[in-house]
């Protein structure tokens, strides 16, 4: 697998859960069951923008892009 991956799967009684897959296709994160897949994408998209709040605040944090005009 070259990329992280989302797998969207439905179960045995009609509901679906995600799970997300890192590159070396281990299972990273898995989620709760719901009961349409609207919903599950729902809760894709959470975690995308979870991510995404996640690597801008490591990339301000470690690249000191933080300009502080505060005279404290």
């Amino acid at each position: 697998m070259e990329n992280p991956k989302f797998v969207l799967k439905k179960t045995e009684d009609g509901q679906f859960h995600f799970t997300l897959q890192a590159k070396n296709g281990e299972t990273i994160v898995q989620s709760e069951t719901y009961t349409t897949k609207k919903n599950a994408k729902n809760g894709i998209e959470s975690v995308v923008e979870s991510i995404m709040i996640i690597n801008v605040k490591t990339e301000y944090k470690h690249e000191n892009r933080i300009e502080d005009l505060t005279k404290e």
